[in-house]
Order: structure tokens, then C-alpha cells, then sequence
């Protein structure tokens, strides 16, 4: 059987398929921070994990990143009420909705002010380290390894009139800026100390779907040559967003086209869109 002539955009045909070259159960594209939480749930759940990477080293936009993760709601953390800040839910979520603008996905956001920390604290269990320790000022990423600060609008008008001012913005324990590698090493110690199968330098190159659409698995690229990868249990897709597709930022962030230097990685080229779009 000849090789199926598929794409992130074009799926390939189950039938087609000449030959299984790695059997999982879940099968994960992309070894960012999303790869990463979600081998580590697969893993919990029981699964045979294969994650794949397209780049030789794990990490993505999330290791370019100052770590820093927006947490809140339920009375605060334990950093927010150390420093003497009681953050409830329902401030979290109108001051979420508020700076997510029109088109915020309220049951999203909703999901995320209700659990962000439990979300948090699951980081923490990972081994992502915090400190006790807070910053009175507004700041978009720390030079220090302090954990709490100001980084959103919350003490400007018209937030602050809907939703009581409370600082958010946690960053790992990390000196000087660039706190994500930090968080990605610790995340991708775990991956791998749970057994996932991890393959670099493998490019998905297209679903794979039965007659009646269900997912089966992936075609990856390994070696310059394509691999059928049969997944039983499903196939997640975490392969980083689109700036690097300019045709893509054009048709759904056209703002986005006036910055000469966009932020993110040469992986960053939407395929894994295409993909989830694509069945």
C-alpha cells in the first residue's frame, strides 16, 4: 500500500493506513507546559503515554515565559492571605470576565476562578517551587524569586468598581526573569519519572480518523520518514498556538501583524489547530 497523501489540514483515512509503527494508548503532541500537565493526568489515570516533540528538547513558548500564573478566588492563596488579601471567587471571575473582553467563554471562566486553587496547588505538587513572599507594586514579571504581585489592572477603573482589587499574578522561586524554564524542568522531571515514552525530533504531520471520524491515532514524521502511531485511547493535541503563521495571525489576530518581533517559537506555526480543526 502506497503511503496516504495527508496533512495537518487533511486526515488520513484509517483504511489507508499501510502499517501500526508505535502502539500507545494516549498519544500527546507537543512537550510544552500543556503536553507535560497532560501526560502527567494520563499517566495518573492509568494510560500508556507517548508524548512527541517536534524540537529536540522540551519546554515550547511556556519555557520562554516568566512562569507566572494567574491564581485566585476560593478566600486566596496561601501567599494572598499571608499578605493579608481575602480574594473571593466571585471577584476572580467578574475581574476574569471583565479583562477577557467580549468574547470571554464565561462556563470557562467560571470553571477556571472555581478551581484555579486546586490548580495551583497541583503545580506545587509537581515541584514547582513557591515563596511566601509578595510585591506591593505593579510589576509584569519580578527580577527577584518573590511569588505575589500586581501584574493585571485590578486597582484600575473600571475593574476596581465590579471586582475587589486583590494581587494574582503567582512566579515560581526563580532569580531574574525567564521563571518558565524553571517550570518547565520541574514538570518535565515528573514526565519523565513517570515512564512516559518521550520522542523528540517528531513532527505530527496529520490525524488519522476512522469512516465515522473518531480520532485513532497520528501520522508523525521520525527520521524524515512517516510513522503510524495507533493511539486506543485517544490523541491530545498541545502543539502551541499560530504566531508564527502569519497567514493565520492575518485571518484571526490581524492586530497582532504590526509587531516586527512576535513572541513564541519556530513550532508556533498553528499545525496543531489545524489539526483539531481539521476532524
Amino acid at each position: 500500500m502506497s503511503e496516504p497523501d495527508c496533512s495537518p489540514t487533511r486526515p488520513c483515512p484509517f483504511s489507508r493506513v499501510p502499517r501500526w509503527d508505535i502502539e500507545t494508548e494516549v498519544a500527546i503532541v507537543g512537550f510544552g507546559g500543556a503536553g507535560a500537565c497532560a501526560a502527567i493526568e494520563a499517566v495518573g489515570a492509568g494510560a500508556k503515554v507517548t508524548l512527541f516533540e517536534r524540537t529536540s528538547g522540551n519546554g515550547g513558548t511556556s519555557a520562554l515565559s516568566g512562569g507566572e500564573m494567574y491564581i485566585g478566588g476560593n478566600g486566596g492563596s496561601p501567599v494572598q492571605r499571608k499578605a493579608g488579601f481575602e480574594d473571593k471567587t466571585e471577584d476572580f471571575f467578574r475581574y476574569l470576565m471583565m479583562a477577557g473582553g467580549p468574547d470571554a467563554d464565561e462556563a470557562k471562566v467560571r470553571l477556571y476562578a472555581e478551581n484555579s486553587l486546586a490548580h495551583h496547588q497541583w503545580i506545587k505538587e509537581q515541584g514547582v517551587p513557591y515563596k511566601d513572599t509578595y510585591i506591593s507594586t505593579k510589576i509584569i514579571e519580578p527580577a527577584t524569586d518573590d511569588c505575589l504581585i500586581w501584574c493585571g489592572s485590578e486597582e484600575a477603573w473600571p475593574f476596581s468598581a465590579e471586582a475587589k482589587p486583590c494581587p494574582r499574578g503567582h512566579t515560581p522561586q526563580f532569580m531574574g526573569w525567564g521563571g518558565g524554564r524553571l517550570l518547565m524542568d520541574k514538570l518535565a522531571a515528573r514526565v519523565e519519572a513517570l515512564g512516559v515514552d518521550i520522542r523528540y525530533d517528531s513532527r505530527a504531520l496529520a490525524l488519522i480518523v476512522d469512516e465515522a471520524g473518531a480520532v485513532k491515532g497520528l501520522v508523525v514524521r521520525i527520521d524524515n520518514q512517516p510513522r503510524y502511531v495507533r493511539a486506543a485511547k485517544g490523541v491530545i493535541l498541545c502543539a502551541g498556538g499560530f504566531v508564527m503563521n502569519r497567514d493565520m495571525v492575518r485571518r484571526h489576530a490581524p492586530l497582532f501583524l504590526r509587531s516586527a518581533d512576535p513572541i513564541g517559537t519556530p513550532g508556533d506555526d498553528g499545525s496543531g489547530i489545524e489539526m483539531g480543526i481539521s476532524v
